[in-house]
């Protein structure tokens, strides 16, 4: 166990200074022999254990691999932040209270480094030329002075295809073709309307005939009634 203590968090400070002392007091008990020192530390862990299993717990041969692979370990991490916490604070906790030091965290993944410095060189080389330097490989705040080159280029963008979409408009508008397709299609608009004029007066004409008929029946009518 270490003498010192490099952990800013409180509770950390507190569980290494646990692990430390225990290891320490059986030192100093079996007279600095490492070996029975050792046994009196699992002893005492084992005696945690114990008291933390509940009766569920307590098969007949019941291997707990979970606790032999901690203490066969040179080191224990979750592949996350949380996940290394809730090992550190509940599943393992009198191991993390015993040997704190054997407790760490690797996040799984790969690291922005290498699928963005690595495996896309010519982008790399673009924010290197971008930003300067090539610093912000081991410093990816650093490129944060992209944000500035990337909205004004995407301003320069937006505007640049504004422009290129009012020519395009206008082009089309002033076009010969364009003028001809709306020629034709006048054309066409113009002979629907004059056939819908047509069939309009002939419909006019035999409305006009029917009610001529009518006003001839209905004299005819009149005239044999007197």
């Amino acid at each position: 166990m270490a003498d010192t203590y490099t952990q800013s968090d409180v509770l950390s400070v507190e569980q290494s200074i646990v692990g430390h002392v225990e290891y320490t007091l059986a030192r100093s008990r079996y007279k600095f022999d490492d070996q029975e020192a050792y046994q009196a530390t699992s002893l005492s862990l084992r005696d945690r254990l114990i008291e933390s299993w509940n009766d569920t717990q307590q098969y007949f041969k019941h291997v707990r691999m979970a606790y032999l692979a901690v203490v066969a370990s040179h080191t224990v991490n979750g592949v996350a932040a949380i996940h290394s916490d809730i090992i550190r604070d509940t599943i393992f906790k009198p191991f993390a209270d015993l040997f704190p030091e054997k407790f760490q965290n690797k996040t799984n993944g790969v690291t922005p480094r290498r699928w963005l410095a690595f495996c896309n060189p010519p982008l790399r080389d673009l924010i290197t030329q971008t930003l300067g330097t090539d610093a912000w490989i081991n410093d990816l705040y650093q490129l944060q002075g992209v944000l500035p080159v990337v909205v004004g280029a995407q301003v320069g963008a937006a505007a640049h295809g504004a422009a290129r979409l009012r020519v395009a408009r206008m082009l089309h508008s002033h076009s010969p073709l364009t003028s001809a397709l709306r020629l034709e299609k006048s054309r066409e608009l113009a002979q629907t309307i004059q056939g819908s004029m047509a069939a309009m007066r002939a419909k006019t004409r035999d409305l006009e005939l029917l009610a001529e008929e009518l006003d001839t029946f209905g004299a005819w009518g009149g005239s044999r009634a007197a």
